[in-house]
């Protein structure tokens, strides 16, 4: 995702695994957990914080002994760094910091650009050999069993591994809504 997780409200049961969170250089934190229940993990994700943003991870949470978030109750707490939420909250054991140099060819958006549209088509999110999102994943049964390497990678295409073809099979050269 090239883009902030800043989810306004809290949210139930959620799991991430295996994402790459990459910060666009705005003034927000790359990321926000909005647990609205006690049932959440975090783990094996990667991150791309945003330059000069100290509140880069925001975590809420039920209190402890409660299944439930409640405004006023729950916990509401902010880190500078992934080291600092995964002592506070035991999530992320696994989760590390990266860069847009973990991709063969990929730039990050042109923040002067806000509104300017990327084609996917124009876009290479294949990993870099030896990039430290290769093989830094874990295995979720039916998703990624057959990953290449010691471990599935992070991010949505597995190293080494022909990108999926979504859509209309007799698209074959270039996109056709340009």
């Amino acid at each position: 995702m090239i883009h902030e997780q800043t989810a306004g409200g809290p949210y139930s049961n959620a799991h991430f695994r295996n994402n790459l969170f990459l910060g666009r250089n705005t003034d927000r934190g790359i990321m926000t957990w909005g647990n609205a229940t006690g049932d959440y993990s975090s783990d094996y994700n990667g991150f791309r914080p945003n330059p000069g943003v100290e509140r880069q991870y925001n975590w809420v949470a039920p209190a402890a002994g409660k299944t439930a978030y409640e405004r006023g109750d729950g916990v509401r707490r902010s880190f500078a760094t992934l080291a600092e939420l995964r002592e506070a909250t035991g999530q992320e054991i696994h989760g590390i910091e990266v860069d847009y140099d973990i991709f063969e060819n990929l730039s990050p958006p042109d923040p002067a650009r806000r509104h300017h549209v990327y084609h996917s088509m124009d876009l290479n999110f294949q990993l870099k050999s030896g990039s430290k999102a290769v093989d830094a994943g874990e295995v979720l049964p039916t998703i990624n069993d057959n990953f290449t390497g010691k471990a599935p990678d992070l991010g949505a295409l597995e190293h080494g591994k022909k990108a999926p073809h979504y859509g209309p099979r007799w698209i074959t050269w270039e996109p056709f809504y340009r």
